[in-house]
């Protein structure tokens, strides 16, 4: 879904896990997945000048506004939900 909403651009890769972010080679696109690991996240990103999109999980708008400010390049960024993403993923681990 993200990749498509990235403009599905390059190939699209798949990842499991609760990792920090998600940087796919081959699309540029990614997700910080841990606002805790924003720093690295940030100095990661700088050596992807490729990325274009950014999607930042976080349930704090100030968060999101000052992450958002701080990204090398202005990458275009999108704001999703931890508390969504955290129901949807305890509801697809019921379902299986």
């Amino acid at each position: 879904m993200l990749w498509l909403m990235a403009g599905a651009k390059g190939e699209r890769e798949t990842a499991r896990g609760r990792g920090k972010w998600f940087m796919p080679k081959a699309s540029p696109y990614a997700v910080l997945m841990q606002e805790q690991h924003y720093s690295e996240f940030r100095r990661e990103l700088k050596t992807r000048p490729d990325i274009a999109t950014v999607f930042l999980v976080t349930d704090s708008e100030e968060a999101f506004r000052e992450m958002s400010a701080g990204l090398p390049g202005k990458p275009r960024t999108k704001m999703l939900y931890k508390s969504y993403l955290d129901n949807f993923r305890i509801n697809m681990e019921k379902s299986t």
